[in-house]
This record gives C-alpha cells, sequence and structure tokens, in this order.
C-alpha cells in the first residue's frame, strides 16, 4: 500500500471525477470551483475512446488487436501537474509525434514489448504509433477500473480527434481533503452540470485500483500467523531432540556443583547463533518471496521512496523481533529443562507424552488450513460464480452499453439482434440511473440504481431478497453502512424535489463502482441514464456456441458495445487477483510440505529418543525391530490422520467462515464467501499430500530403532 501512496503523491490523481460524454459548460465547472473554497483545484481532460477491436499491436512474431479486452481504451495526452501518466520510472513523460504509451496491464495480459507497432483504424482513416513507453496510471491500474488510458502526443491527439472514436471528458476536480468528495458529489449533481457518466470518488477508485492487493496482503498475513506458529513448535522440538542426549551431561555438571545460568549460558550460545543465522537468511528470502507476490503491483504501482531508516531498520526490526522470540522461546524451553531435579535429568521420564501428542496434532491440523484456505478462495475467486460477489447475476454473456447521444437506437439496435438469434434462450435488461438519497442528516447523497428483474437473476443476498414490486429497493453492503439502513427500514430519495419513500427489501454485497450500488424492479422516476446492461442465457452453454452468439452481436450492434461471455469477463476482470492467488496456493502447499517434513523428523526424533531405553528394552524380550517400528507408526500416523481429517473437513465447510471474518474487517464491500463445494484438490490431494510427507518421514526417521540395543540403556 505504500507503493500505492507513493504513486498518488507523484501522479496527483483527482478527488472526484465526472464522465461526460457530450458538451461541456467550462465556465459553469469553474465557477462552480470558485464557489467552493474546499475546492483547490480543477481540469478538464479530454479522451478519445477507441473500440478495441479497432485497435491493433503487430510485433515480429504475430498481430492482434484488443476487441477481447475487457477495458474501454481512452486515448489522452499528457497533463503535468494534476492526473500525470508516469514512466515505468514514476516519471512525467511526454510523447512525440508517432510514439504511444500502453498501460502496463496491457503488458501484463499480452505480449507486448517496446519498439511493436500500434494502428488505430476506422475506415479510412488510419494513424500508426510505435509503441515507446509503458505507463503507469494511478487512475486507472487495475482490470476492476473498467477503463484504461493510452498516452499519445498532444499533436496526435488533435488529429484523432472527430475522425475516430467518442469523446469523453473526465471532468476532474481537487480538495484539500480528499474526504470531501462524497459530499461534493452532491453538490456537483444539485447543481445541474453535465455528467452522464459514472462519478467517482477519491475512496472508489483507489480500492478498484488495490482491491487485487488488499486480498493478497489478506492471505499472506493469515498465512504468515500460521507459519510462525508452526515454526515456534519447531523450535520447542528441535530444542528438545537435542537436548534428550544432553540431559545427563546437564544433570552431571548441576552434580558437580554448576549453577543452573552457567549451564544455560553455554548452552544458549549455540541458540543464539543459529537465531541470528536464521533471521538473516528469512529476512533474504521474505524479500524475494515478496517481489515474488507483488510484483505485478510493483510493475503497475512502481516501488515506494523510503529512507534508509524504512528501508533497512524496518526490514531489520522485523529480524530482530523474530531473534528475539527465539531466543526466548529457546531459554524458556531450555530452562524447564535444566530446573529439573538431577535425578530427573540422569534419568528419563515420559510424563510428556500427553503434551507431545497435542503439539503434533496441532501442527498437523494447522497444515491442512494453511493449504486448504488459500487453495478454495483461489477456486472460489477462479469460478464464474464470483460474479454474484461483484453485484452481477449469473448468465451466460453479459452485455453493456454506455450512455451517449446516440443511446436510445443503439440500445434498440441490441434488442433487435438479441430478439433475432435463435440460440439465445433468455435474456434479462437492466438500466442504470443517476438518483439521489436523503441520508439521516438531510442532506442529499448520489446513488446509482439498476432497474430491472432481479428476481431469477441468481444474484445472492446477506439479507432479504430481491425488490420485485414499486417501492422497493435492494442496497449493496457499503451503501447500506453508509445508510444506515437495514432490511426493511424505509429510505428516502428525491425525485424532482420531492421525497418518495422507498422500503429496503434487502441488502447485498458488491464491489462494482466501489462497492455502492442499488437496485430497483421499477423505476420511481428517474431520468439521467448512465448505461444499459443485458443478461444473456443461451440454450447451450458450449464455448463454441457462445463464442458464435458473440460474434453475431458484434455484427449486429454498434462499437462501443461491450458484448463478452460472464466466465472470460469474470477472469479478465479478477486476472491480478487470480494468478496471485494461484502463486501464493503453490507456494504456500510447497513451503507446508516442507515444515511439516521437518516437523515431524523432529517429533519422531524426540519420541524415539525419550523411549529409547524402553524401545531396547523390548527388543530384549524379543519383540523384533520391525514390530516396535509397526507400533509406533500405528501410533504416530493414527494421530496425524485424525488431525488431517478434522482440518480438512474444517477447511473445506467452515473455511470461508474464517475468510468472510476477515473479509468484513477489511470493509471492502464483501463480507461473506462460500467456497465452491467438493473438489478433488481440497478435499483428496492436498490433505494425501500431507499424509504422503508426514509417513515417508516417520518409515525414514523409525528406521532408526534397529540398531538400540539393551546395552545402550542409561543407568543412574
Amino acid at each position: 500500500m505504500r507503493a500505492s501512496d507513493h504513486q498518488y503523491e507523484l501522479a496527483n490523481p483527482p478527488h472526484f471525477i465526472q464522465l461526460h460524454k457530450g458538451a461541456v459548460d467550462e465556465n459553469a465547472l469553474a465557477q462552480l470551483a470558485a464557489d467552493d473554497n474546499r475546492v483547490t483545484a480543477y481540469q478538464i481532460v479530454e479522451m478519445i475512446d477507441i473500440d478495441g477491436g479497432d485497435i491493433e499491436i503487430s510485433s515480429p512474431d504475430t498481430t492482434f488487436n484488443l476487441s477481447g479486452s475487457v477495458l474501454d481504451n481512452g486515448f489522452v495526452f499528457n497533463h503535468p501537474q494534476y492526473d500525470s501518466l508516469l514512466n515505468n520510472s514514476n516519471q512525467y513523460i511526454e510523447m512525440e509525434t508517432g510514439q504511444i504509451g500502453l498501460p502496463l496491464i496491457y503488458k501484463e495480459s499480452y505480449d507486448i514489448e517496446l519498439g511493436d507497432e500500434l494502428r488505430i483504424q476506422k475506415g479510412d482513416f488510419t494513424m500508426n504509433f510505435i509503441v515507446t513507453e509503458f505507463i503507469r496510471d494511478a487512475q486507472m491500474n487495475s482490470t476492476m477500473c473498467s477503463s484504461t488510458r493510452f498516452l499519445v502526443s498532444r499533436a496526435d491527439f488533435e488529429k484523432m480527434d472527430g475522425c475516430i472514436g467518442e469523446n469523453e471528458a473526465e471532468i476532474e476536480y481537487f480538495f484539500d481533503d480528499p474526504g470531501y468528495a462524497t459530499t461534493f458529489l452532491t453538490n456537483y449533481e444539485n447543481s445541474g452540470l453535465p455528467g452522464n457518466g459514472q462519478a467517482i470518488t477519491y475512496r472508489i477508485m483507489k480500492l478498484l485500483s488495490s482491491f487485487s492487493y488488499y486480498m493478497i496482503a489478506l492471505i499472506i498475513g493469515l498465512i504468515s500467523v500460521g507459519v510462525i506458529l508452526i515454526s515456534l513448535v519447531c523450535i520447542r522440538y528441535s530444542i528438545r531432540s537435542s537436548m534428550e542426549d544432553e540431559r545427563r551431561q546437564i544433570g552431571t555438571l548441576r552434580a558437580i556443583g554448576l549453577s543452573i545460568d552457567d549451564i544455560l549460558s553455554v548452552y544458549l550460545k549455540k541458540y543464539r547463533m543459529i537465531a541470528g543465522i536464521g533471521s538473516l537468511l528469512g529476512l533474504f528470502l521474505a524479500l524475494i518471496g515478496g517481489n515474488v507476490f507483488f510484483r505485478q503491483s510493483a510493475d503497475l504501482l512502481g516501488k515506494a521512496e523510503m529512507t534508509i531508516l524504512e528501508a533497512i531498520g524496518i526490514p531489520l526490526l522485523g529480524a530482530v523481533v523474530v531473534y528475539v522470540t527465539i531466543v526466548i522461546s529457546a531459554r524458556r524451553i531450555l530452562k524447564k529443562d535444566m530446573t529439573l531435579s538431577i535425578l530427573e535429568l540422569l534419568m528419563r521420564t515420559n510424563s510428556e507424552t500427553k503434551r507431545n501428542k497435542r503439539f503434533l496434532i496441532i501442527t498437523s491440523a494447522a497444515a491442512v488450513i494453511l493449504t486448504v484456505i488459500p487453495l478454495n478462495l483461489y477456486l472460489a475467486v477462479s469460478d464464474s460464480s464470483f460474479s454474484t460477489y461483484m453485484g452481477a447475476a449469473s448468465a451466460d454473456l453479459t452485455i453493456r452499453l454506455a450512455t451517449d447521444d446516440d443511446f436510445i437506437s443503439k440500445n434498440d439496435r441490441v434488442f433487435e439482434a438479441l430478439q433475432s438469434i435463435i440460440e439465445i434462450e433468455s435474456y434479462n435488461s437492466f438500466i442504470e440511473y443517476k438518483g439521489q438519497v436523503l441520508k439521516e442528516d438531510q442532506s442529499l447523497s448520489g446513488i446509482q440504481v439498476s432497474v430491472g428483474d432481479f428476481e431469477k437473476t441468481g444474484l445472492s443476498y446477506l439479507s432479504g431478497q430481491s425488490p420485485n414490486k414499486d417501492g422497493e429497493i435492494a442496497l449493496s453492503l457499503l451503501n447500506a453502512e453508509l445508510l444506515s439502513k437495514r432490511t426493511g427500514d424505509q429510505l428516502v430519495i428525491s425525485l424532482n424535489g420531492e421525497p418518495v419513500v422507498l422500503r429496503v427489501s434487502g441488502v447485498y454485497q458488491d464491489v462494482t463502482n466501489g462497492g455502492y450500488t442499488a437496485k430497483m424492479a421499477v423505476n420511481p422516476g428517474f431520468d439521467q441514464v448512465i448505461a444499459s446492461d443485458y443478461l444473456v442465457t443461451l440454450k447451450d452453454q458450449d464455448n463454441s456456441k457462445i463464442e458464435n452468439v458473440i460474434q453475431q452481436l458484434e455484427e449486429k450492434t454498434d462499437s462501443g458495445t461491450k458484448i463478452m461471455s460472464t466466465e472470460e469477463y469474470i477472469s479478465k476482470t479478477m486476472s491480478s487477483l487470480v494468478n496471485s492467488l494461484k502463486l501464493a496456493s503453490a507456494t504456500i502447499w510447497i513451503t507446508t510440505l516442507l515444515l511439516v517434513g521437518l516437523l515431524t523428523m523432529l517429533y519422531v526424533k524426540y519420541r524415539i529418543l525419550r523411549e529409547k531405553d524402553g524401545i531396547a528394552v523390548k527388543k530384549a524380550i524379543g519383540f523384533s525391530a520391525k514390530a516396535v517400528i509397526r507400533e509406533y507408526q500405528f501410533r504416530m500416523m493414527g494421530i496425524i490422520c485424525g488431525a488431517v481429517l478434522i482440518a480438512t473437513v474444517f477447511s473445506n465447510l467452515l473455511g470461508d467462515k474464517v475468510v468472510s471474518l476477515l473479509l468484513r474487517l477489511s470493509n471492502i464491500g464483501i463480507v461473506d464467501i462460500s467456497f465452491t463445494g467438493f473438489n478433488l484438490l481440497t478435499w483428496g490431494l492436498l490433505p494425501v499430500s500431507i499424509l504422503l510427507i508426514s509417513f515417508l518421514v516417520v518409515a525414514v526417521m523409525l528406521a532408526e530403532i534397529k540398531r538400540f540395543k539393551i546395552v545402550e540403556m542409561n543407568s543412574f
């Protein structure tokens, strides 16, 4: 998050944005800024929106267009003071004629290199560019932002203007406090200024840009706690195992008069050295691992500038904390052994058997939980049903048409196309409007409302149900919290200055539009349209049939109409999060297997060292080494199998509750997530791999029993 803050400082993105297609009254916008003493600056960023199918990129090996992108493509020239686009070094940059800067998120999605050619073509109009920079955009640096920007020179922008694409204005305001954006949104809407597109506040912008990184940080934080706990158990068994062979020596030293502190200092020197080396090695590996997990965020956001104290002092402080924790734990364990009576030190006892079993149960269970929950989260996010967590309903195809001067005729053509294609079984249409709601302090606040039939869309609700009649409204979670409303409460909206009372029918979770949305079955009188959406269900869900229908729709509708399979939309919108979770799950799995192997090895070694006298006696009275080994295998693997089984059931059936709790604390618009159900990986492969590693380590370590003899017994 520090990198994000640093980029925001350099790029100075707006605190409030109003998108608008059409004429703009610049004098009225300037007057609004002059009349509000909280406004520090304002500007209008001109943008040309070009359909992805009209953008072609060529490299020596391949040529492709951006028709498959889920993002709207806006071409702009740079602005030096506010809302600046930065190069790969986080520096302001101007393009020369014929040069173009591509957004870094396209570098992540496509195989694009510097020097590749980009062509925009529509009818007889063609322009060619050379890719000379990859651009960092503080405002639109995530696939969840729905739009991205290309940087061209002002001269090239003027050549394109009016010849290709659609002109759109980003009306941007800056305040002395970014939190003022919500209040300003209401003032702007009440002023009647241009605003037929989305209004975006600073909080929404930052949430959409950082959503993936919040999720990854959440998972890594959860895993880190688990790994630390397992590591402390490893330390315990490592020390206990090494101490078993030295108990008689310690007892002898105590017997000849050495104090406990003197003996303790001798043994602590070794563990201080081990802890020091381990902490420094862990620091090094953590820095490498962090670069792997957050490589994409580093590419998109850049690295934050830090002082020497921050760059060196904070990581070292973390290493010191780990070192001190290990030393304190080692001292506690050593002192506990050394304070035993001399007789207890010279003679073995099995008084800790139950406690040892408890540690083995906890460790095996924790290993399963640490691997299964992240993988389940990855499977849930990558599943097509995740659209319901984004405020969207389940469907085969999604069509979106943003408002413009020709919106009605374009929308009619979409409607006609849907009726003419025989492969389509059904479709639902939804119109998004801008409205105003009366808050508890009697002030007005803007609200984005989608109107249509939501009863059969499969959208899940945290409470209540979808609106199904006039006078009902469903609120997104963040809107419900902002307005202090629950299911069954009354909500007052303003229509032409008159209050209209609605009933809250339900609350759902949503991350689109920053999580602030609403849904209604009947339009109470809103007249400011933002966009229209269609959810399409096909008779046959085969991928080839879906592609065929998409092709037919593209041929029968206008440019600017976004048509995409819902599964593809989710995969591309959530690509950064999905890829990071996939990498994190694989890394955690491998790391946990190594930890399980190490811990099991230490546990088995500790057990057989504590019980070697008893083992030797069993062998002396006639038990074969194979029989003794089989007995220990049965006892140890029985404990591990039971722990793994319980943890597997818990992780798969209740793990989503743990994730939901953490999501609720993060306040990102999602508080309840459900895993996808039975999966062979989480119910079979991961638990079995942990059992297999444990079994192999137990088998190898127990082979040492073959050399135990009665003559090796310790005697007093």
